[in-house]
């Protein structure tokens, strides 16, 4: 998922011409990256949980 997202808004990126267009996008990939990090470490989380009540 966040991959073909990731994919898309680096297109933009790669058509993007204006400074301001391109700082935009590069927040955008940003939060995209942080929101995936969050999301691997809820996983790893919910993980260790399981992991230590068996």
């Amino acid at each position: 998922m966040y991959d073909e997202l990731l994919k898309e808004v680096e297109d933009w990126l790669n058509q993007a011409h204006l400074s301001d267009e391109m700082t935009k996008i590069l927040d955008i990939i940003i939060k995209i990256k942080t929101i995936q990090m969050m999301d691997v470490s809820a996983e790893l989380v919910t993980e260790s949980r399981r992991v230590s009540r068996n």
